[in-house]
């Protein structure tokens, strides 16, 4: 690195600064004498003809400690007078032995709010899946509503500042109206706390999260999973009250039912990705972040819009969130009884280990994220289409077999047979 010493850092001298000439070397320094530890910095990027120059701080921290650079800012935006007035503050601290980096990122720590860090966890830049994305949204308008100011308040408060009791009067308010929810809000929150502190600090001095708490305190609520599906004997009614929705509905419903697909993999599968001539289709940016493939058995099949002439894109199930929502209640009022979407996903999985199909296979249907501990899934086990086309094949009859057996009870004239062209789109 070239270095040239000047008395004082001034305009006229600014002017004369040039890159250097050596290919070689990417950057000249200007020492100044007066201001030690203060200079200018003449930075020569690669594929560009103009130089940057820029002002510095460059000096060993106090009492032998480590070299500290740091860039104050442009020349193209920041006169000298600045640039030094900036330098100086640097210098000072330094010259106690204090890090002006590390102190930024403290204050930074220090003044971060809980609202700010969740919104960055679970931001454009986040490496979540969308779907989770979704969720922590979610939960996170959940807990405003359930708590109310109280709850405003937590989000707005510096991470810093949390207290034990704040956390856990706000986890208590919450679980009043939803255990479940109250539970999985505080996750989100500790989550966005760990995610802050390991982009802010050393992974060796990590403030404690204080979310810990409850886990100290014993205070979590441990929800047990929930374990509604559609019981064997439900499932011909079920279908048969399927048929009463509107078509899109009806088929969207139904494909849950024999794939066990999460409602965000249906709701986001695009035409582009529907392969009528290889029959399979793949699920993109899926939960566990990766894309899932299903071989399209002719029940399935079924279970397929009609595809738009000469359209390859857009999506193949045109419902919302609304509409599906919509639809639970209207089959509530047929049926007299209330099933989720993802109740779906448990009686595919039910179904499929009630004809026999073994858990591995199961896991690789419902598309579930692999463990590093289950090697048998994640090094030796492959999948091929055909095995999978078998496996549905199975749900589908078994499901078929109870629609069947439902429609012999009934007259004919209420319920549609399981291969009426109104349950079957011309694909």
């Amino acid at each position: 690195m070239a270095g040239t010493t000047l008395n004082t850092i001034t305009t006229r001298n600014l002017r004369k600064m040039v890159a250097p000439t050596d290919p070689n070397v990417r950057w000249n320094t200007y020492r100044e004498k007066t201001l030690k530890g203060f200079q200018c910095v003449v930075f020569m990027k690669k594929g560009v003809t103009d130089p940057t120059i820029y002002f510095e701080v460059y000096k060993r921290l106090a009492n032998n400690g480590p070299m500290v650079r740091i860039r104050i800012g442009d020349a193209a935006v920041m006169n000298i007078t600045m640039a030094r007035s900036k330098a100086k503050e640097y210098l000072a601290d330094i010259g106690k032995g204090i890090n002006p980096i590390e102190k930024k990122r403290q204050e930074k720590l220090a003044s971060t709010t809980l609202r700010t860090a969740i919104g960055d966890y679970l931001g454009p830049t986040s490496k979540l899946a969308d779907s989770s994305k979704v969720t922590g949204e979610r939960l996170l308008r959940q807990m405003e509503t359930h708590t109310g100011k109280a709850g405003t308040g937590f989000l707005d408060t510096p991470i810093a500042k949390i207290t034990s009791k704040q956390v856990t009067t706000i986890h208590a308010e919450h679980s009043k109206q939803s255990a479940a929810c109250a539970d999985g809000f505080m996750r989100v929150a500790s989550a966005a706390i760990s995610a802050h502190y390991i982009d802010q600090s050393d992974d060796d001095d990590q403030p404690r999260n204080p979310i810990k708490v409850l886990t100290r305190r014993k205070l979590w609520n441990h929800v047990n999973p929930k374990s509604r599906h559609i019981e064997t004997e439900w499932i011909g009614t079920w279908w048969a009250a399927t048929a009463e929705l509107k078509p899109m509905l009806t088929w969207f419903l139904r494909m849950g039912l024999l794939t066990g697909c999460r409602k965000s993999e249906l709701m986001n599968l695009q035409w582009k990705d529907v392969d009528l001539v290889e029959k399979k289709m793949t699920f993109r940016a899926t939960k566990n972040g990766t894309d899932h493939v299903l071989p399209i058995t002719p029940s399935l099949a079924s279970c397929l819009p009609m595809k738009p002439k000469g359209d390859n894109t857009g999506l193949v199930f045109a419902v919302t969130e609304t509409s599906i929502r919509n639809g639970q209640i209207k089959l509530k009022k047929i049926t007299g009884r209330h099933w989720a979407m993802h109740d779906l996903r448990r009686s595919a999985a039910s179904i499929a280990n009630r004809v026999g199909i073994n858990e591995y296979t199961i896991k690789r249907l419902l598309n579930h994220g692999r463990s590093r501990r289950d090697v048998a899934l994640t090094h030796y086990i492959q999948f091929s289409i055909e095995g999978l086309a078998e496996a549905l094949t199975k749900i589908s009859d078994y499901v078929f077999d109870q629609v069947q057996e439902h429609a012999a009870k009934e007259p004919a004239d209420k319920v549609p047979a399981v291969d009426s062209p109104k349950l079957i789109a011309s694909n």
